[in-house]
């Protein structure tokens, strides 16, 4: 089928994690003066801030003659992808399934 290449790269990504919990879950390992192991059941108190690490990669389809005459819904359906996805953490490829979706396969 003829048609036009469309490409619309998804850059999710998160500027950073700030994580203030009291009280968080934590194993306390612990080795005695007679040398045997010891671990507890405690809670700490996290406060932490880090920035991302992400994964980018673009996706993109060549539209089919009948896609073109749809490309403004095309697209604002990747756009929505994109705002969905934006900070996922998960397989991805269940972006590319709702990417993939937009072109209707």
């Amino acid at each position: 089928s003829s048609g036009i290449n469309a490409e619309w790269p998804l850059r999710p990504g998160v500027d950073k994690y700030k994580i203030a919990r009291d009280k968080t879950p934590a194993k306390l390992h612990m080795k005695c003066v007679n040398k045997d192991d010891y671990v507890a059941d405690t809670t700490v108190k996290v406060n932490s801030v880090f920035y991302h690490s992400a994964e980018f990669w673009s996706l993109y389809d060549t539209l089919s003659t009948d896609q073109c005459a749809r490309k403004d819904e095309i697209h604002d359906c990747v756009c929505g992808v994109k705002d969905r996805y934006a900070n996922f953490v998960g397989d991805k490829a269940e972006i590319k399934r709702a990417f993939d979706a937009c072109f209707g396969y």
